[in-house]
């Protein structure tokens, strides 16, 4: 990926199979950026939590469809200070949120259509609950 303008609000990645993000893009040095989302592709994704990545004033995260993703596990998302809202989507093979984690920050979180995950999030309890419990604004499948 070529260099992006440092200027840059939103950006979307969508259904590009053979493409895995990594600290080589250099968005983490896009500070103006405040929405990134990662629809479908991305076949060989199995982590997506890598310190770095991400620059830490993203306000939105949304990924989606990335149906080999395994693990969200990485000191990454404890990075993004300014991380107001998640979204989790159609990631069959997700089944746990950060061990260390989400930030503090996060406000908002939506996690649908994961079917590993979900279950462990619908009765309100557990180890997976606990990650979330203290969000605001909590939707999952069953909502």
């Amino acid at each position: 990926m070529k260099d992006l303008p440092s200027s840059l609000l939103t950006l979307s990645i969508s259904f590009c199979d053979n493409m895995i993000p990594h600290k080589g893009w250099k968005l983490d040095k896009l500070h103006s950026l405040g929405h990134f989302q990662i629809l479908g592709g991305c076949k060989e994704l199995e982590s997506f939590a890598e310190e770095g990545l991400l620059p830490t004033n993203l306000k939105s995260l949304s990924i989606s469809g990335l149906l080999n993703l395994i693990s969200l596990d990485g000191e990454g998302h404890q990075k993004l200070t300014s991380l107001h809202s998640l979204g989790i989507d159609s990631c069959s093979k997700l089944d746990s949120l950060p061990e260390h984690g989400l930030p503090l920050s996060l406000f908002k979180i939506s996690i649908t259509y994961c079917s590993l995950l979900n279950p462990k999030l619908r009765n309100r309890k557990g180890k997976e609950w606990s990650k979330i419990a203290r969000i605001h604004s909590i939707h999952l499948d069953e909502e």
